[in-house]
């Protein structure tokens, strides 16, 4: 399993957005995609400087693109996600590992979050400017935190 952040799922906004004439939606395109392209640019930094030693997968396998929902009519998804395993297990830790053969104790690996929680930052800032675009335009938006 990969980690990945999909940039929809603002349930209440995301409906709003869709409500929206297509060049009102159109407002949103630059405001999801400059988001997702902080959250990429600021978690592959984060990645190099706390996994120095690192091969460079942790880094070059960080990849950003459209998720399913983007085209033509439909509101814009970016997703930033990890084609390396062992992301998930540096974002979240293991317990104690051991071999099958003989049992050999391998360690237990730290958490050492960097993934959700930028990403998290990048999308709470997302959702407040497509809040603050879709009440410019005169919708009535119910701001929370969740």
């Amino acid at each position: 399993m990969s980690a990945h952040v999909r940039w929809i799922e603002l349930d209440a906004l995301m409906t709003a957005l869709r409500a929206l004439p297509d060049n009102a939606r159109a407002g949103a395109d630059p405001i999801v995609r400059r988001n997702a392209q902080g959250a990429y640019d600021a978690i592959k930094a984060a990645y190099a400087a706390a996994y120095k030693r690192d091969t460079g997968d942790l880094v070059n396998d960080l990849r950003i693109g459209p998720g399913k929902g983007s085209g033509a009519g439909a509101s814009v998804t970016v997703l930033v996600y990890h084609l390396q395993e062992y992301a998930n297990w540096l974002e979240f830790g293991t317990a104690a590992r051991h071999t099958r053969f003989d049992g050999a104790n391998r360690g237990v690996i730290q958490r050492r979050p960097l993934f959700y929680p930028i990403a998290r930052r990048y999308q709470q800032a997302m959702a407040d400017e497509l809040a603050d675009m879709v009440e410019a335009l005169g919708a009535i938006v119910r701001r929370g935190r969740g």
